[in-house]
């Protein structure tokens, strides 16, 4: 399979992605309106804005990303078409500058589990408590999202590697 292929199947692996983020996103903030307007007790009603947050920040990713990647698929059959040993230089360049990105979230979603345990065993209030709840849904889609794409980034990243080890 010719290195365009890898570059489609790893852009459409992100579609499907940026779809489940999205759909999760509405499901948060469904899920937030429920507990505001069917919930009796104050942790309930202080649910609303943080899941409404979290819901519309992970629709935003999702449709964004989802945008992003639907229009990179034909960018990649042209590129591939005019130069395949430049569109994989290119490839190899792109994707080391986004692998940054998956060290930072093992990092900052443990430090969010502990703010968000701290602030959830410190504070009484509701509101702080469900900002907390939030962090943690937050923190564990992060991990969860991250950890796939990492994993399909690496067998992307060694098919780029293995196109410019071949001579075109």
């Amino acid at each position: 399979m010719d290195l365009v292929r890898h570059s489609i199947n790893w852009a459409r692996g992100e579609i499907f992605e940026m779809t489940l983020i999205a759909i999760a996103g509405v499901l948060v903030t469904v899920i937030g309106v429920a507990f505001w307007r069917f919930g009796a007790t104050p942790m309930a009603k202080a649910l609303l804005i943080p899941l409404m947050v979290l819901g519309l920040f992970f629709v935003s990713i999702g449709v964004s990303g989802y945008v992003a990647n639907q229009r990179r698929i034909p960018a990649f059959e042209q590129a591939y078409r005019a130069n395949p040993a430049a569109f994989a230089r290119a490839e190899k360049t792109r994707v080391e500058g986004f692998q940054y990105m998956y060290t930072s979230t093992n990092v900052v979603a443990p430090i969010g589990f502990a703010l968000a345990v701290a602030i959830y065993w410190l504070s009484l209030d509701p509101r702080a408590r469900a900002a907390g709840m939030a962090l943690v849904l937050f923190g564990l889609f992060g991990l969860v999202i991250d950890g796939f794409s990492k994993e399909r980034a690496d067998i992307y990243y060694a098919k780029v590697l293995e196109a410019l080890a071949v001579p075109t």
